[in-house]
């Protein structure tokens, strides 16, 4: 099985926070951008967060984080995966956020999407002295142990996002 390898991050000087998710799904994957899969909950919980709609193309979800200076990019830079799902990831690799950091010294919050991106995470032992880092509930409507309603979800993120 060949290795499923994620997208460049979308970060400019103005960044204050880092959002990552794990590893982007295979519909992201297949059109080169984050949370393509209209199914996955991201950008309306964007829009609850802000109350503001994030728009309906690509480049206008984009323009709506930069403007909010907000980081979006994946844990992993590339890894083994059947599927989209963070269950099924094996044989992973970090992306250098030695390097990211090192280069967008604004950064002052990495907010972890999910579980398994905080469990990576934790496994990087990464030096964030002076960075805020927090984890908040994934995205993915897909049931498992701690499914929480899109409102809750609103809630959690907006905590973590309004925070920074």
């Amino acid at each position: 099985m060949d290795a499923k390898r994620g997208l460049e991050p979308i970060i400019d000087a103005n960044s204050h926070t880092l959002i990552l998710g794990t590893l982007p799904g295979d519909e992201s994957l297949r059109t080169g951008q984050y949370y393509a899969n209209p199914a996955n909950q991201f950008w309306r919980i964007l829009e609850g967060v802000y109350a503001e709609p994030v728009g309906s193309t690509y480049a206008s979800r984009v323009a709506f984080l930069r403007a909010r200076g907000l980081a979006l990019w994946d844990l992993l830079r590339s890894a083994q995966r059947v599927g989209s799902s963070d269950a099924n990831i094996k044989r992973c690799l970090a992306n250098d956020f030695e390097h990211l950091f090192a280069t967008h010294r604004a950064i002052k919050a990495v907010v972890l999407s999910g579980t398994k991106c905080a469990t990576e995470w934790r496994r990087l032992r990464l030096s964030t002295d002076g960075i805020r880092v927090e984890c908040v509930p994934s995205t993915s409507p897909t049931p498992g142990r701690h499914v929480l309603s899109l409102e809750e979800k609103i809630v959690a993120w907006r905590k973590a996002l309004r925070g920074a």
